[in-house]
């Protein structure tokens, strides 16, 4: 009995030493998280080099270079509403620099022109930095609004991005994967340019190009060789004077996901594109609102012949005239409703014309080198408008013909 008493009194004191431990570490731990924090007011641009400093600015800036530099982690540079008039950067970010925020600020450039080095004529310049946010920020660069390279995990919420310059581009991220765009409006000669970057959000953004005098025009969004990138919920604007296109991808950009967005691609003077895919296999476009229209033609969707297995489904369209086409080798499917009108093509692929006003479509495709052809009925519509539909039927028949002279010269 006394054994037992004591064991269970040996169990208690080590049970009571073990909360004891835990508590002592849970505290050191928040004692490391809650470092003191110090604050700082700016009258001029300059280094900010402090960690766990709030620098907040007093009065509006100005510098014929970069304003500011944040040199290490757990730095907030707080605007609050000021304006910043840089050179070739607002702010920037060196190395390895993690948790900081730039918040509150106005961002403008003091030049008008293209700058001959990359990263001038910037509003924001993150280069390997991670867990950085951007938070109600009004940026008006020259050359790029947001340059992001080799950068990761960061945010940039509630903030206006313009450029403005002849060959600028108000968000261009290279090489960096997991950033999250929200609730921002971006425009410029461009939009939004990917390179080499993967798994980045984009929400709720409105991305608009208006590529009069842009070097060249990428379109509302434009991805090269970047992947399993998702844009829900967002407008995105190709209005282009010489080329309007909405959504790009370009040179093995593939797996990303384009849900309930507006897509709008739109010229004046040529066709307008709505999506346009090269050599870029397995991307998704669903539940998206398509709004195309150009002097020329007007292109729901142009797919290549080096593009596989892109999925076009439950997308609407509000162009009178619209045209989709998937060339050689397309495993892909553009679907209208929920069902799909090939899921066979090979060799030559499918075309649609689409004439939402009218609900007819007319679909054509070849596979495997014979003709399987459907076409639907069509009213004809006045002026250049039915051309396409009435050259598919032409050729309709003219294709038929041809195979029938020949079945019947191998036959004798």
């Amino acid at each position: 009995m006394r054994v037992g008493i004591i064991l269970i009194f040996c169990l208690l004191v080590f049970l009571l030493a073990c909360i004891s431990i835990s508590t002592e570490k849970k505290d050191i731990v928040e004692q490391e998280r809650l470092e003191p924090v110090f604050a700082i007011g700016l009258q001029s641009c300059g280094m900010l080099d402090s960690p766990n400093t709030v620098y907040y600015l007093m009065q509006d800036v100005r510098s014929d270079d970069v304003c500011f530099t944040i040199s290490h982690k757990n730095i907030t540079l707080d605007c609050e509403g000021h304006t910043v008039e840089f050179g070739s950067i607002g702010v920037r970010t060196l190395r390895f620099v993690t948790d900081a925020t730039i918040m509150n600020c106005k961002l403008k450039n003091k030049k008008n022109d293209y700058h001959p080095i990359m990263d001038e004529g910037s509003g924001i310049y993150i280069f390997e930095g991670s867990r950085i946010k951007v938070i109600n920020v009004t940026v008006e660069a020259v050359h790029y609004g947001i340059y992001i390279v080799y950068s990761s995990d960061n945010e940039f919420m509630n903030n206006k991005i313009i450029s403005k310059g002849r060959e600028g581009m108000p968000v261009y991220i290279s090489y960096s994967r997991n950033n999250l765009f929200v609730n921002n409006i971006i425009a410029g000669i461009s939009g939004v340019f990917l390179e080499s970057s993967n798994y980045n959000s984009f929400v709720n953004n409105t991305i608009f190009e208006d590529g009069a005098g842009g070097i060249p025009p990428k379109g509302g969004v434009y991805l090269m060789n970047s992947s399993f990138n998702n844009f829900t919920y967002n407008k995105i604007g190709g209005g282009s004077r010489a080329m309007g296109r909405g959504v790009t991808l370009n040179e093995g950009s593939c797996n990303n996901v384009f849900k309930k967005n507006t897509i709008i691609g739109r010229s004046a003077f040529t066709e307008g594109y709505g999506v346009m895919i090269y050599s870029s296999h397995n991307n998704t476009f669903v539940d998206n609102k398509i709004e195309v229209s150009g002097r020329d033609e007007a292109w729901m969707a142009y797919v290549n012949i080096n593009s596989t297995n892109n999925v076009f489904s439950r997308n609407s369209f509000t162009s009178p005239i619209v045209l989709g086409i998937i060339k050689n080798g397309c495993s892909g499917i553009i679907t209208v409703c929920e069902e799909p009108l090939c899921k066979y093509c090979r060799e030559y692929g499918i075309i649609i014309w689409i004439f939402p006003i009218l609900g007819s479509i007319i679909a054509a495709f070849i596979s495997e080198g014979k003709l399987m052809r459907f076409l639907m009925f069509l009213i004809p519509m006045a002026g250049w408008a039915v051309m396409y539909p009435i050259y598919g039927f032409v050729l309709s028949l003219i294709e038929i013909f041809l195979i029938l002279l020949k079945k019947r010269a191998k036959a004798t």
